[in-house]
């Protein structure tokens, strides 16, 4: 097995992990090791997790987690602290001290493809959990794909399969069910997709060049219900991705100053203004934390116009706020 990224810090490996590549193959394997090469693992948090139950190689069920890959372009994120906790919380609640147990963990569901790798479509973290604590193989339920599928055709099928063991069935967030979305061609997904990309934005790892949108559901529900327009939102992306310079464009923001636009199109008039705000203020949150909750985006638009703009007549009524919304947005 093969470490994918050479460091000894937790912080570091958990940030690789966080990021690796949509549409790339990865060996489950070959991640476990990158993990375990972690000083920490080592000599402290492995004794803390307990081995998994002992139990023989069962030719007949079980595969070796050197044989298994993962297509990260659909599945949720790793994130190694919530994976350690889990473990620790299950060593410590074992009457076995084990952090990995069979019976809870049931059967990993891979599917062969015909490029003959065995994909990993649900039960990536079980296998992962496995790995950590000493058992380098787990029992699995194998789909063989269609014998002419192309892996674009492959991927798809997971997609659609892990949306709908996931997503209908426990908390999933709503970037992590559009993005097995975007895989398997939901055309609403898509959309969303293109106009992510138009206005240099990343979500899930989908546009990785792009700048990292903070939130999703404010953005996904005022686009495809229609409260907002494409170029409105690309418009509001790239002002504030111009006056604040920052890692992560709050999706409040976005949609609140996309709003602004939308009803007062003077986008030069509202860049220069905020210029000069953020001169003073270079928060994103304080423009979004006087928000309402039923007309998040309506309010946050009506803060800019007043606060950035001072901008008091005419644009409250345009921008969707009665007389009680407005006293609740000063008053708040």
């Amino acid at each position: 097995m093969t470490v994918l990224y050479q460091s000894d810090k937790f912080t570091k490996v958990e940030s690789f992990l966080k990021t690796l590549e949509i549409n790339k193959h990865y060996n489950i394997g070959d991640i476990v090791e990158t993990i375990l090469q972690i000083q920490n693992f080592k000599t402290k948090t492995l004794k803390n997790f307990g081995h998994a139950d002992p139990r023989p190689f069962d030719p007949t069920t079980d595969k070796y987690l050197k044989d298994l890959w993962v297509d990260l372009t659909y599945q949720r994120a790793i994130l190694l602290t919530k994976i350690v906790r889990k473990i620790t919380k299950q060593g410590e609640t074992s009457p076995t001290g084990s952090g990995f147990n069979d019976a809870a963990c049931g059967r990993v569901d891979t599917a062969l493809r015909p490029s003959g790798k065995d994909f990993v479509w649900d039960g990536l973290r079980r296998c992962i959990k496995a790995g950590l604590c000493g058992r380098d193989y787990v029992s699995v339920t194998t789909t063989n794909h269609k014998p002419h599928y192309q892996d674009i055709d492959c991927q798809r099928a997971e997609a659609l399969w892990f949306k709908i063991r996931n997503s209908d069935f426990e908390s999933m967030k709503p970037e992590e069910v559009w993005r097995s979305q975007v895989v398997y061609g939901d055309e609403d997904a898509l959309r969303i997709l293109t106009l992510l990309k138009n206005a240099n934005l990343n979500l899930e790892q989908q546009n990785p060049n792009g700048v990292q949108l903070g939130g999703f559901a404010e953005l996904r529900d005022n686009f495809l219900k229609g409260h907002l327009e494409k170029d409105d939102i690309i418009d509001s992306s790239k002002m504030i991705q111009r006056v604040y310079g920052q890692p992560t464009v709050s999706v409040y923001l976005l949609c609140g100053l996309a709003h602004l636009i939308t009803h007062h199109p003077a986008n030069q008039e509202i860049e220069d203004a905020l210029v000069e705000w953020v001169k003073i203020d270079s928060q994103q949150k304080s423009l979004t934390s006087k928000s309402l909750k039923n007309k998040t985006t309506p309010s946050i638009a009506y803060y800019i116009a007043t606060r950035v703009l001072k901008n008091t007549e005419g644009l409250a009524a345009k921008l969707g706020l009665d007389d009680e919304e407005i006293d609740m947005v000063e008053n708040s």
